[in-house]
């Protein structure tokens, strides 16, 4: 959240050290095969002013047992000088608006990694309608999931002492649809996978 809400300020455009990635949830204007440079705040520190007062943005690289190229593991720090912390919690109420808004109708996709899971990529939401299944196998299977997520159904599995957990079992040939429909069924109820 707060690694991407700097660089679509226009105080880090002028910054003279930053991070360059390729944005593969987007492409630009140039074509479809193209992706845009998605530029962050590089490790250290800087300054800059958020609603008149100075407020110093810090990015620090975890150790991790990882690969350079995966070390996904960041704390960010932000701080600013004066009495109150009012300035601080409206640049995070900023940033995670801006941050929900680019993920409204996506679907975040997470991989494991050694004991976590990590954020992979985003992918726009699939409508169950563009998945070819049995219709009546479908609602079923979408009423079921319905019935699942309902508040009163974590309260009842909660009071009995069971684990609050659903699996479903798709099989298939290559290309028979599992997997849009596991895309189609995160869309519907706004799950990441």
């Amino acid at each position: 959240m707060l690694l991407a809400w700097p660089s679509d300020q226009f105080f880090f455009r002028y910054d003279n050290s930053c991070l360059v990635r390729v944005d593969i949830n987007k492409t630009t204007s140039y074509g479809p095969n193209t992706k845009p440079l998605r530029f962050e705040p590089w490790g250290g520190e800087f300054w800059f002013r958020y609603e008149g007062q100075w407020v110093a943005f810090k990015r620090v690289g975890k150790q991790n047992k990882e690969p350079v190229f995966v070390k996904e593991i960041k704390d960010v720090s932000i701080r600013c000088y004066g009495w109150s912390t009012s300035i601080l919690r409206a640049l995070m109420d900023e940033s995670r608006e801006e941050d929900l808004e680019n993920l409204c109708g996506k679907t975040l996709i997470f991989e494991g990694r050694e004991k976590r899971w990590v954020w992979s990529m985003t992918r726009s939401n699939r409508d169950s309608s563009t998945v070819l299944h049995d219709s009546q196998a479908q609602a079923a299977l979408f009423g079921d999931i319905d019935r699942f997520l309902e508040p009163s159904t974590r309260k009842w599995y909660t009071d009995r002492g069971i684990p609050y957990r659903r699996g479903y079992l798709l099989h298939g040939p290559s290309g028979t649809g599992k997997s849009s429909l596991s895309f189609s069924i995160a869309g519907n109820f706004r799950l990441d996978l």
